[in-house]
């Protein structure tokens, strides 16, 4: 049997829903966590088909683990239909230059240790599934297989472009890599003017694919009824939700700017905006825009409560300024939600204007409104036809056969390692 290591946080459901989606393809996978994990290895192997799961044991991974943030624990319901309040922790952005300055000592550690674990296993393939900071470290350490790595989200848009470190270590890597995976065909592009020489970049969702037995258009019937009715909304409300979260390239509060211009005209509207660390700003400006009976802030859901709550969505809105393929927006097509979309390279290749979704300035909520304003057009009418295609092309066990295929090719041209013109 073919095997792989994946280099990656395996905090991450990203990197969980990949070696799922490899294993499942039928490829052995092992795991080398970049960050050390917030349970036992025993735990992990027990939930993901791991061979085996290395954990970072250097004093800095020690020292880094005590800025991972803290979550919240509450239960689905209170998620789901409470504003929640807490202070603002005026500690973040110390504690990100300090996690990063962290990240960028513990290299060499990180380094050796990838390298002890590639001669243990010796893998036939080695999968860093993020440029920085776990690329740049298997760059150095992958000599003995050939090497992938994955690009999404932010990784060239905005950290190496605007991080001199960085910047010059994702070159670096990229010119030693024999693989490439992007979740959007402008990431491949901006690989290869940054030195990538391997082959043809394979392109798919970030994380693996779509579980879509947990995102089922099916559970949009009888499954969303009972939720509306358990959550107390009217069969008659319009539930949009923004699942995208507090994040510097997400405009959340121009989202509620958007729903404020609709409210008046539209008092049906019920928006969500979860997948936000509790804000006090943000239930601040919900209070200013007097939309307090329109709108539902929430904590970080699980897939599972995602899944439930876009099983009752009408109307998805992504209102970021740069991104990769949010794997959110992609759950939401698959599930049969109308998308209104922040209008960006990567978003523009899975959105039709006017067929599957709109396309905004994410800066402006007259735009997001009027965006959400022909949503509401579109919704109002049978929708059992958006994006009905989705599903076999993004689903997990799709775009597992994808990957397993793409690691064929690779071996094909470099079976030893080393960067070779193929």
């Amino acid at each position: 049997m073919r095997s792989v290591l994946l280099y990656a946080d395996f905090r991450s459901p990203h990197a969980l829903n990949w070696a799922r989606s490899v294993h499942s393809a039928g490829w052995s996978v092992t795991g080398v966590s970049s960050k050390r994990l917030e349970i036992s290895s025993q735990e992990l192997l027990k939930t993901v088909p791991l061979d085996k799961i290395y954990i970072p044991s250097d004093p800095a991974s020690m020292i880094r683990h005590a800025f991972r943030p803290s979550n919240l624990s509450l239960d689905q319901t209170s998620r789901l239909t409470m504003p929640l309040i807490s202070p603002n922790n005026h500690g973040t952005s110390v504690r990100t230059r300090s996690a990063d300055w962290i990240d960028r000592a513990s290299v060499p550690f990180q380094v050796r240790q990838l390298r002890l674990a590639i001669r243990d296993t010796r893998p036939d393939v080695v999968h860093a599934l993020r440029i920085p900071y776990e690329g740049i470290i298997a760059s150095r350490a992958a000599r003995e297989s050939p090497l992938i790595l994955s690009s999404w989200g932010q990784d060239f848009v905005v950290q190496a472009k605007g991080d001199a470190w960085i910047g010059s270590r994702s070159r670096t890597a990229l010119t030693e890599a024999e693989g490439l995976t992007a979740d959007c065909r402008r990431d491949a592009a901006i690989a290869k003017r940054l030195g990538y020489t391997g082959l043809d970049p394979l392109i798919v969702p970030g994380n693996g694919g779509v579980d879509t037995q947990i995102f089922r258009r099916s559970a949009r019937s009888a499954h969303g009824e009972r939720l509306r009715n358990s959550l107390g909304i009217d069969s008659d409300r319009v539930v949009i939700t923004n699942p995208r979260g507090l994040r510097s390239f997400v405009r959340t509060n121009e989202f509620l700017r958007a729903v404020a211009i609709l409210v008046p005209s539209h008092r049906e509207l019920l928006a969500f905006a979860v997948n936000a660390s509790p804000d006090i700003r943000l239930l601040h400006l919900v209070g200013e825009l007097g939309i307090e009976d329109n709108v539902r802030i929430g904590d970080r859901l699980t897939q599972m409560e995602l899944a439930d709550l876009l099983s009752i969505s009408d109307i998805v809105c992504s209102p970021s300024t740069s991104d990769g393929t949010p794997n959110s927006l992609l759950e939401a097509m698959v599930m049969g939600c109308y998308v209104v979309a922040g209008d960006i390279d990567s978003v523009r290749e899975w959105i039709k204007p006017g067929v599957n979704g709109e396309l905004v300035d994410p800066t402006d909520p007259a735009s997001i409104a009027h965006g959400l304003e022909r949503a509401l057009r579109v919704v109002a009418n049978d929708t059992s036809h958006i994006n009905s295609q989705l599903h076999d092309r993004v689903s997990r066990t799709t775009v597992g056969k994808l990957i397993v295929a793409y690691y064929e090719h690779i071996l094909t041209y470099y079976p030893s390692g080393g960067n070779a013109s193929p």
